[in-house]
Protein backbone atom coordinates (compact mmCIF):
# COMPACT_ATOMS: atom_id res chain seq x y z
CA UNK A 1 0.00 0.00 0.00
CA UNK A 2 2.91 2.35 0.60
CA UNK A 3 3.76 2.38 -3.09
CA UNK A 4 0.24 2.48 -4.47
CA UNK A 5 0.30 6.26 -4.92
CA UNK A 6 3.66 6.27 -6.71
CA UNK A 7 2.79 3.35 -8.98
CA UNK A 8 -0.72 4.58 -9.75
CA UNK A 9 0.54 8.09 -10.56
CA UNK A 10 3.23 6.63 -12.81
CA UNK A 11 0.80 4.47 -14.77
CA UNK A 12 -1.80 7.24 -15.04
CA UNK A 13 0.79 9.71 -16.32
CA UNK A 14 2.10 7.15 -18.81
CA UNK A 15 -1.36 6.46 -20.17
CA UNK A 16 -2.14 10.16 -20.45
CA UNK A 17 1.17 10.96 -22.17
CA UNK A 18 0.83 8.08 -24.62
CA UNK A 19 -2.74 9.03 -25.49
CA UNK A 20 -1.77 12.68 -25.89
CA UNK A 21 1.59 12.46 -27.65
CA UNK A 22 2.45 8.85 -28.51
CA UNK A 23 -0.11 8.05 -31.17
CA UNK A 24 0.39 4.70 -32.86
CA UNK A 25 0.47 6.15 -36.38
CA UNK A 26 3.42 8.35 -35.41
CA UNK A 27 5.07 5.48 -33.60
CA UNK A 28 4.91 3.14 -36.56
CA UNK A 29 5.98 5.55 -39.28
CA UNK A 30 9.08 7.31 -38.01
CA UNK A 31 12.04 7.04 -35.66
CA UNK A 32 10.96 10.34 -34.10
CA UNK A 33 7.50 8.90 -33.39
CA UNK A 34 9.11 5.87 -31.80
CA UNK A 35 11.31 8.09 -29.62
CA UNK A 36 8.30 10.14 -28.50
CA UNK A 37 6.32 7.00 -27.64
CA UNK A 38 9.27 5.58 -25.74
CA UNK A 39 9.77 8.80 -23.77
CA UNK A 40 6.05 9.09 -23.00
CA UNK A 41 5.65 5.50 -21.91
CA UNK A 42 8.98 4.40 -20.52
CA UNK A 43 10.99 7.39 -19.32
CA UNK A 44 8.91 10.42 -18.29
CA UNK A 45 6.29 8.70 -16.09
CA UNK A 46 9.05 6.87 -14.25
CA UNK A 47 10.49 10.22 -13.13
CA UNK A 48 7.28 10.84 -11.19
CA UNK A 49 6.99 7.29 -9.85
CA UNK A 50 10.62 7.10 -8.72
CA UNK A 51 10.41 10.50 -7.06
CA UNK A 52 7.23 9.67 -5.14
CA UNK A 53 8.45 6.18 -4.22
CA UNK A 54 11.86 7.35 -3.02
CA UNK A 55 10.21 10.11 -1.02
CA UNK A 56 7.93 7.60 0.73
CA UNK A 57 10.88 5.34 1.52
CA UNK A 58 12.87 8.25 2.93
CA UNK A 59 9.93 9.44 5.06
CA UNK A 60 9.65 5.97 6.54
CA UNK A 61 13.42 5.73 7.13
CA UNK A 62 13.91 2.77 4.76
CA UNK A 63 16.55 4.47 2.65
CA UNK A 64 18.01 7.77 1.58
CA UNK A 65 16.36 9.46 -1.37
CA UNK A 66 19.61 9.83 -3.34
CA UNK A 67 20.33 6.10 -3.05
CA UNK A 68 16.80 4.80 -3.66
CA UNK A 69 15.78 7.07 -6.55
CA UNK A 70 18.24 5.85 -9.23
CA UNK A 71 17.50 2.19 -8.55
CA UNK A 72 13.75 2.81 -8.61
CA UNK A 73 13.96 4.83 -11.83
CA UNK A 74 16.18 2.36 -13.67
CA UNK A 75 14.11 -0.63 -12.59
CA UNK A 76 10.87 1.04 -13.52
CA UNK A 77 12.13 2.27 -16.90
CA UNK A 78 13.51 -1.17 -17.78
CA UNK A 79 10.26 -2.80 -16.72
CA UNK A 80 8.27 -0.42 -18.92
CA UNK A 81 10.52 -1.07 -21.91
CA UNK A 82 10.21 -4.82 -21.45
CA UNK A 83 6.44 -4.63 -21.23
Amino acid sequence: LQFALANTAEVALGVWLLRRYGRIDRFALSPRGYAVALACGAFLPQLLGATLGATVLQWQAFGRFDRVWPDWYIGSALGAVLV
